[in-house]
């Protein structure tokens, strides 16, 4: 596999929200609008960040985290074993 770029992909529940920050934070739009829950900014040749409301996009399909603070067991807690502290 010959990697050609990278995005940081995370999950929003308002696209449009997210849009309108990363916009004011980089002083452009996203540079692309692969689909209507995707967003992407190029940053550096290599890659850039991607805000998303598709959870599989985000985290990943099939990822075992769950990104919660009110999940059960805390966040990243789904697929991963429990321990005592």
């Amino acid at each position: 596999m010959n990697l050609q770029k990278i995005y940081t992909a995370f999950l929003t529940a308002d696209l449009a929200a997210a849009e309108d920050w990363y916009t004011k934070l980089l002083g452009r739009g996203p540079d692309h609008r692969p689909m209507d829950t995707l967003v992407q900014w190029e940053l550096f040749d290599q890659g850039g960040v991607a805000p998303s409301t598709d959870g599989r996009l985000a985290l990943g399909a099939g990822a075992p985290a769950q990104l919660s603070p009110r999940a059960p067991g805390g966040a990243f807690s789904q697929g991963y074993p429990r321990r005592a502290c």
